[in-house]
């Protein structure tokens, strides 16, 4: 996986023949009411073996989707895990 226009963080260029398909992401558009529930979404982890996690939580970014899982591990464990 690379995220720079076909060149990795430090290799230099993709062999295109290694590239089996491409994909252009956009990072999600919270509109007023999606930021609204977003204080609704930790609910989700209560009473359930069943527990969620990802960048919906916060802004939408990778980082969003760590700090979820990490204050989802923090309440299982009951304890820092950072």
């Amino acid at each position: 996986m690379s995220k720079n226009g076909g060149r990795s963080n430090d290799r230099g260029a993709v062999d295109q023949e290694k590239i089996i398909r491409t994909f252009n992401y956009h990072h999600p558009l919270f509109n007023l009411e999606a930021i609204k529930s977003q204080t609704e979404l930790p609910k989700l982890n209560e009473g359930s073996v069943l527990n969620f996690t990802g960048s919906y939580f916060k802004y939408g970014f990778h980082e969003d989707a760590l700090t979820s899982s990490v204050v989802l591990c923090e309440r299982i464990l009951g304890k820092s895990v950072i």
